[in-house]
């Protein structure tokens, strides 16, 4: 049951994604691990001629209020560049689930 919901979670994330960065990449595939606490994200930047691969893991669900947020605590990307950048604005700080997300948790 549990890699059912992950598997709604994975599509519903991705299609949220596509919509946040279309003008900065095509998302390819998201697939998420809720018992591994992780989310890998494939993804073509426009104009480059390979795939990136980011990991977020672990990650934490952290349920208040309003909802759900996110915090992730670690980053690993095909591109080292790319892996610091995301890692200033993920590791260690929380982020609001979106709302099409959250329905499935």
């Amino acid at each position: 049951m549990k890699q059912l919901v992950d598997m709604a979670t994975s599509k519903a994330l991705m299609h949220w994604m596509q919509s946040q960065f279309e003008q900065y990449v095509e998302v390819k595939s998201v697939k998420l691990d809720s018992r591994a606490a992780s989310c890998v994200v494939s993804f073509m930047p426009h104009g480059e001629s390979e795939q990136v691969d980011l990991t977020i893991a672990p990650y934490a669900l952290v349920k208040n209020e309003q909802g759900y947020l996110v915090k992730a605590e670690g980053v690993q990307c095909s591109r080292i560049w790319l892996e610091r950048l995301v890692s200033n604005y993920l590791v260690g700080k929380e982020y609001p689930v979106p709302a099409i997300v959250a329905r499935l948790i």
